[in-house]
């Protein structure tokens, strides 16, 4: 009968929806207990149940069909038939379908997480914790203003400065270790103009972005270098002229004094800067009483590469966990590496 059949059919439904739900709440407690990628990926499979990750909407649609069917004869009809009685019937199989559809956000959600998840525990990072290394009982508002005040360079824009994201991880260099702190960087510049009557009128905001890293526990160089822009970067105030032509085309150098340039300037340290710049523009700036640098760039190192698009199943997320990497950010790595060891 179809009254059966309908009956078995929204039992399946439902069925299916839970059986989602299920797999949902799996998946956050392979987020919450996962030490490992390989954890994370060896946990997906075999699942040993239902891999669906797509709610069954049917019904909820069916419904708006039949309200949407519903207001049109209403429309066509209206000399004939009871207004009130047609638009509260209309209004209640609205207010039923939105009850009983299923929104996909929890879904995207969960599948957001475990891909943080799987580059934390892929590359060590981890995102928006302040870093133990740091003094104990630093607040978050305090960490970022040190940055600031540590380099000057990430005080650039004259309306906006801030982080909006951070990761700290630790490198390993030669067997020394480093700690990073990754950050992304957002300032923006206002251009106003003067009136006749001196009164300022901005014109225009400018945004920009910049990507990068300050690396701890580094040799202690007093000098900056940049081949973003040749202007000097604090709180290096004089010029470097390499004996190289092509690095000083390429290449902006900047030290306390001269004196201190040539000695840190080495034939090495040349080759490095060339090697470090060449596939960046970027910023580079030692703090010059601490062994620390900050290293900026419009390259955007936490770009995640994703080949998975629709992800329906706990098969296909797994493929997509399996394949995700940030290949911006271990070029990053190797380029910085090689220059600080």
């Amino acid at each position: 009968m179809p009254i059966d059949t309908t009956k078995r059919l929204i039992h399946i439904t439902t069925r299916e929806n839970k059986k989602v739900k299920h797999n949902v709440n799996r998946l956050w407690q392979i987020i919450h207990t996962a030490q490992s990628s390989h954890e994370i990926l060896d946990q997906l499979h075999p699942w040993g149940d239902t891999i669906n990750l797509k709610f069954n909407n049917f019904w909820a649609y069916l419904l708006v069909i039949i309200a949407f069917g519903l207001f049109i004869i209403g429309l066509i009809l209206h000399p004939y038939l009871n207004h009130f009685f047609f638009f509260a019937l209309v209004i209640f199989f609205i207010i039923w379908a939105y009850i009983i559809f299923e929104s996909n956000q929890p879904v995207e959600e969960v599948i957001y997480f475990l891909e943080q998840r799987m580059m934390q525990l892929k590359y060590n990072l981890y995102f928006g914790q302040i870093p133990p290394f740091l003094p104990t009982g630093s607040s978050l508002v305090l960490f970022i203003s040190q940055l600031r005040q540590k380099f000057p360079v990430l005080s650039q824009g004259n309306a906006k400065n801030e982080i909006v994201r951070f990761a700290h991880s630790t490198w390993y260099v030669n067997n020394s270790p480093h700690n990073i702190i990754f950050i992304q960087y957002h300032y923006a510049n206002e251009i106003s103009i003067t009136d006749q009557h001196l009164e300022k009128h901005k014109i225009l905001e400018k945004h920009e972005h910049l990507w990068g890293a300050i690396v701890f526990e580094t040799s202690t160089l007093c000098f900056a270098a940049s081949n973003r822009s040749h202007q000097t970067l604090s709180p290096y105030t004089s010029s470097w002229k390499s004996t190289d032509i092509y690095l000083n085309q390429s290449l902006h150098i900047f030290g306390l004094n001269q004196q201190s340039l040539a000695r840190t300037i080495s034939p090495g340290i040349t080759l490095k800067l060339t090697d470090l710049f060449q596939d960046y523009r970027a910023d580079l700036v030692y703090h010059p009483h601490e062994n620390t640098l900050c290293f900026l760039t419009e390259k955007n190192i936490f770009k995640i590469n994703q080949q998975q698009h629709k992800i329906q199943d706990i098969s296909k997320l797994r493929g997509h966990l399996r394949t995700l990497n940030m290949p911006d950010l271990e070029k990053f790595k190797e380029k910085l590496s090689a220059f600080i060891s």
